[in-house]
């Protein structure tokens, strides 16, 4: 099931989207969500690949630190080819911000180019104002944690959308979007418990 949907429909065209009612539009408690809109904004390339590569780290540290390990002892005790991989293996965490960019670059463009969030707790929706946009569901959403001034959505797929905490103005907003996407969380590992 693809999580991401990519979809070009003006702004007038995407409201009625997502204030369409239907029945998995509602929250646990049985009532409808509230639809909750952000300001506008952007996210450059360069945060984007150091929040990337920050999260890259945190997930899969022993392997960041394996592979240089495995390098320095190759490059001082092998001899010949070994050396030469060694030497690569110690400096393959200098790539990590550059595979970075790459593996986010779709998102990337989004976010670059200003975008506003809209969540209705179903679903995470960003759109630009050129009309494009993409659709988060979240019934894919990992985890939702807050660092560095941005709510970073982990996805279960190992990929994570970053939404600036500034750009809910209001307390209230921030408190429902989160509550909205930690009750989604609760209710997808609810039923993973279940089956």
């Amino acid at each position: 099931m693809a999580s991401w949907r990519y979809f070009t429909k003006g702004a007038a065209g995407f409201r009625a989207t997502i204030l369409m009612k239907n029945p998995t539009s509602q929250a646990l408690s049985g009532e409808s969500a509230e639809t909750i809109e952000s300001k506008r904004f952007q996210i450059s390339r360069v945060q984007l690949a150091m929040l990337a590569s920050e999260e890259y780290v945190r997930s899969f540290w022993w392997i960041v630190a394996i592979i240089p390990a495995f390098g320095l002892i190759a490059v001082l005790f092998g001899h010949g080819v070994l050396q030469v991989v060694g030497l690569t293996a110690l400096l393959w965490p200098f790539s990590i911000p550059a595979r970075s960019v790459l593996s986010s670059s779709r998102a990337g463009k989004l976010l670059a180019a200003g975008t506003r969030m809209t969540a209705d707790g179903t679903a995470i929706y960003l759109h630009s104002d050129s009309g494009g946009g993409m659709k988060l569901d979240l019934a894919s959403v990992r985890d939702l944690v807050v660092r560095h001034g941005y709510y970073l959505v982990r996805l279960r797929r190992l990929g994570f959308i970053p939404i600036p905490v500034e750009c809910l103005e209001l307390p209230e907003e921030r408190q429902a979007f989160e509550a909205q996407v930690r009750e989604a969380v609760t209710a997808r590992l609810g039923q993973t418990a279940k089956a």
